[in-house]
């Protein structure tokens, strides 16, 4: 959410905020800016919708889904910057979030890559512990989070294709993004009884908390509202 500056999206922010739980807000690092942070944060409170920090690589170009290689350093001063500002803006607004999730290549990268994991593990230890680390199935920030006993859920997501190893397949490939409403519904049923339909078209077992849907899914309204209990 609060990525509608985008090239690709239009504003549709609050139509989609009736029928989610939990959103995830970008930093004006892929997207967004203060300005939209603090109208995104306004969207929630009124919904009663929790709300998360959403970092991502500063490339708005790419939105922030091709990765960028960062020293540690510099990936520290990215999360930093782009957390601190969530946090004031929620601040401003006299809510306390819920939640952070990497956006991206980024989250990608913290769940498969042990520079970034570190790092993202290492600044919620020390600064942002209070806030529950959201993280993929079986990945290597999963493992992580709960051998450092953090606050963490594991989620699934509605709108793409799982792998036959049950890693995500590439948006580079064709199909990878589910954009039928009736796919969409059933893959979300399915997760919300702990399994999935990956690319081999089996059934294999999925055990997650939650599930993602995103934002700039053309059909994102229609697969929300499909699924709406």
């Amino acid at each position: 959410m609060g990525e509608w500056d985008a090239p690709h999206l239009e504003y549709r922010d609050h139509l989609i905020m009736p029928y989610i739980d939990l959103c995830n807000i970008a930093c004006a690092g892929h997207a967004g800016s203060i300005d939209i942070m603090q109208h995104t944060i306004e969207l929630a409170i009124a919904q009663e919708v929790e709300i998360g920090a959403h970092p991502g690589y500063a490339d708005k170009t790419n939105f922030g889904r091709k990765y960028i290689e960062l020293s540690e350093q510099s990936l520290k001063d990215l999360l930093h910057i782009q957390i601190d500002l969530f946090l004031n803006a929620a601040d401003t607004n006299g809510v306390v979030p819920y939640h952070i999730k990497p956006h991206g290549a980024l989250y990608h990268a913290c769940n498969h890559q042990e520079l970034e994991m570190n790092v993202l593990i290492d600044i919620i230890k020390q600064e942002y512990s209070h806030l529950t680390l959201l993280v993929f199935p079986n990945g290597i920030l999963h493992t992580r989070a709960e051998d450092e006993q953090l606050n963490y859920m594991v989620e699934s997501f509605i709108d793409r294709k799982y792998m036959d190893d049950l890693t995500l397949a590439s948006r580079k490939d064709e199909g990878s993004v589910i954009t039928s409403v009736a796919k969409a519904k059933k893959q979300f049923e399915n997760l919300s009884l702990g399994k999935v339909i990956a690319s081999d078209d089996k059934m294999h077992p999925l055990k997650t908390q939650t599930a993602c849907i995103h934002g700039d899914n053309p059909i994102v309204l229609e697969i929300l509202e499909s699924i709406h209990l």
